[in-house]
């Protein structure tokens, strides 16, 4: 099933939403007339480990400086690339197939706001024309057959993507869904991988200070610490009460991601004031899809981009460059204070 990314008569237009919550309230309601049960779950639902990715976010406070002449900028770069903004596209499949030239759709948007799109396996026709002009990171899945994993990520190298990864949290995942068996990968297979790959280097579905290092260890550039929105493993621990020990310890070695629950732009700044570089953002993307197509996403990440810009206001920060953890009023049950 294709859907196209223009919907009419709805509700509310694009610039009459102003909150993730009208973009979900507005989003299902299409969803219902416009999206098979089986697959519209995908999207209403949050399993635990999600619940718990954001009631993290939500025990974190901030402390308020507001006596200040400064002037916030959400500039900052993304390996060798200026964006206006930290707040990415997330790679989902079902942006590639479920919508009509969803890739491409998903790379104008990321255009109009000086940001970046993020994508989930798929076949090489869903993103090589785009890859051309657009910057796109490509994420594969852990194919048991390791020379057809390999030779997708060189693939998605030779086409323009400028960078590749793996989305080694999937490696537990049973059937052929996903163009084949999966398979964990081990430190010597990545570092493998690796050796053969000219562009940058992804590890996405980090949980852990152990997987972190091995992430290092193998020459990875960037890691994505995600729980995948809890649909991998029951009571997996949220990204962000795993942060700030990554950064700790390999946060010198490797630029540090998170995606899951992040619904605000106050959010965004939690993450960076805990050492992440950036974030990606996933399933509201899909419901601003829903609404407007491009208009709907570009609207999406400005909102969000105004939203952390308020934050950084609120709380004295300059730039998303250099965000200092002492702005946050941490919680003592989970984080060490």
């Amino acid at each position: 099933m294709v859907i196209t990314l223009e919907m009419a008569n709805n509700r509310k237009t694009i610039k009459d939403i102003n909150s993730i919550t009208e973009f979900k309230d507005e989003a299902l309601l299409i969803a219902k007339k416009k999206i098979p049960r089986q697959i519209r779950r995908y999207f209403e639902t949050i399993v635990e480990s999600d619940k718990r990715s954001r009631e993290v976010f939500d025990k974190i406070f901030f402390r308020q400086k507001i006596i200040h002449n400064i002037n916030p900028s959400t500039e900052c770069k993304f390996l060798d690339y200026s964006l206006k903004t930290p707040i990415m596209i997330a790679p989902m499949a079902s942006m590639a197939t479920m919508f009509e030239d969803g890739v491409g759709k998903m790379c104008a948007a990321t255009d109009r706001t000086g940001s970046i799109t993020w994508m989930a396996f798929h076949s090489r026709e869903h993103y090589a024309k785009h890859a051309k002009i657009n910057p796109i990171v490509y994420i594969e899945k852990p194919l048991e057959d390791r020379t057809t994993l390999l030779n997708k990520l060189k693939m998605a190298e030779q086409e323009g993507c400028i960078a590749v990864g793996i989305d080694v949290d999937s490696g537990g995942d049973r059937g052929e869904r996903w163009g084949g068996p999966l398979k964990p990968l081990s430190v010597d297979e990545l570092k493998k991988i690796r050796e053969n790959l000219s562009k940058p280097f992804v590890i996405k579905g980090v949980l852990s200070v152990d997987d972190a290092v091995k992430a290092v260890d193998v020459g990875a550039d960037i890691i994505v610490v995600s729980n995948h929105y809890g649909t991998k493993m029951d009571y997996a621990q949220a990204p962000l009460e795993v942060l700030p020990e990554i950064v700790e310890r390999v946060g010198d070695d490797i630029d540090v991601l998170v995606d899951c629950q992040i619904r605000k732009g106050s959010d965004v700044l939690k993450v960076l004031a805990m050492g992440g570089k950036g974030v990606l953002v996933g399933r509201p993307i899909v419901w601003s899809a829903l609404i407007g197509g491009v208009e709907g996403m570009a609207h999406l990440i400005k909102l969000m981009t105004q939203e952390l810009r308020s934050a950084m206001l609120y709380t004295g920060v300059e730039t998303v460059k250099n965000v200092s953890r002492d702005i946050l009023v941490l919680p003592h049950d989970i984080f060490r204070t």
